[in-house]
């Protein structure tokens, strides 16, 4: 289900959005999980993400931009949709690359189309994803192309950047998934970055790590069911 948000500190906008979601879901049949904040500080300490975010601008404690940016910093993929009286002031939209921006009063046909494309960029998001639980809320990874292990400290090595996290090896096997298996005991590699294996090393997203031979079968037999998977 897409989990759409609405930060808004004025009621009335805030229910007008949230009757254009699902006027727009019940002429499509379609369920959304919608969650309505009044301020951007409620919407970065969220348990869970939102695919598509739309963010008053002008709000007390924190302005729809910061909030944005700190957003950025945890989730590099939700559609961001600004809603603002001034067209100039969603300008800076690009900063936090932004979709695109609704100007108050709201129209159901401006909404339309601005709606339709989020949802479209949330279905290609949702594709490849993996939601990190953290104290402080979620961190959405996304490209991630394999998993360096140290302890109970993870690094995943996304195809742009690279982030730690404190968490057992079990808990990221079971958050990431079956597309991921162990290649040694310090690294668990993603099937879909994997271009060559070979007799003691295999080569995941350019990078070349060791393969034990006690995981090559396993990892052999996973690339043989991911590709039957794949047809």
């Amino acid at each position: 289900m897409v989990r759409i948000a609405i930060v808004e500190d004025e009621r009335p906008f805030a229910e007008q959005l949230e009757g254009y979601i699902r006027r727009y879901g019940q002429s499509k049949g379609i369920n959304y999980k919608i969650s309505v904040f009044t301020n951007g500080i409620d919407l970065i300490s969220a348990p869970e993400p939102s695919d598509i975010v739309f963010l008053d601008i002008e709000m007390p404690l924190m302005d729809g931009l910061d909030a944005a940016k700190k957003l950025r910093d945890v989730d590099k993929t939700a559609c961001i949709i600004f809603v603002t009286r001034l067209a100039q002031c969603a300008v800076r939209g690009y900063e936090v690359d932004a979709m695109d921006y609704l100007i108050k009063p709201l129209e159901y046909e401006a909404f339309v189309p601005r709606f339709e494309k989020a949802l479209r960029i949330a279905a290609s998001s949702k594709s490849y994803e993996i939601i990190l639980p953290l104290k402080s809320g979620f961190r959405r990874l996304t490209m991630i192309v394999y998993v360096e292990v140290s302890g109970h400290q993870l690094t995943f090595h996304l195809k742009t950047e690279s982030f730690t996290q404190r968490m057992p090896l079990a808990k990221a096997r079971e958050v990431l998934g079956a597309d991921f298996v162990q290649c040694n005991k310090c690294y668990l590699v993603n099937l879909a970055y994997i271009t060559e294996i070979n007799a003691d090393t295999v080569v995941v997203g350019g990078h070349s790590l060791e393969l034990s031979r006690l995981k090559k079968r396993e990892l052999l037999d996973a690339m043989a069911a991911y590709f039957g998977k794949k047809g």
